[in-house]
């Protein structure tokens, strides 16, 4: 099944008010609740590093579909190299430029 152009368009109006909506009644949702229990203050301070570790973690682990862990992945070792580097310096630009200055290296290897 395709989608015309309009069709696609709707689909992500569509989509960008449910997720609007969804949004908005959290948001005034939390105002009606004046302290949230232990349980869910002390998962909320995972929630960065679990949304983080899911965006990051495909990217490093697969490539071309496969799951790929060894050392024929570069981008696997640049990340390693690069968490590294951040847990050392705790610094942004380097740990970027670290990164991808491995990444760029281990490309011209392969």
């Amino acid at each position: 099944m395709t989608l015309s152009s309009a069709g696609i368009w709707s689909l992500i109006a569509v989509v960008s008010v449910v997720t609007y909506l969804l949004r908005g009644v959290f948001s005034l949702a939390i105002d009606y609740v004046e302290t949230l229990p232990p349980t869910v203050e002390g998962l909320l301070e995972f929630f960065q590093v679990a949304v983080l570790s899911a965006l990051i973690a495909p990217n490093l682990l697969v490539i071309e579909g496969s799951l790929s862990i060894g050392a024929h992945n570069p981008r696997l070792a640049a990340g390693l190299v690069a968490f590294g580097v951040a847990w050392y310096t705790d610094t942004l630009l380097a740990t970027v430029a670290v990164g991808m200055a491995v990444f760029w290296g281990l490309l011209r290897l392969f």
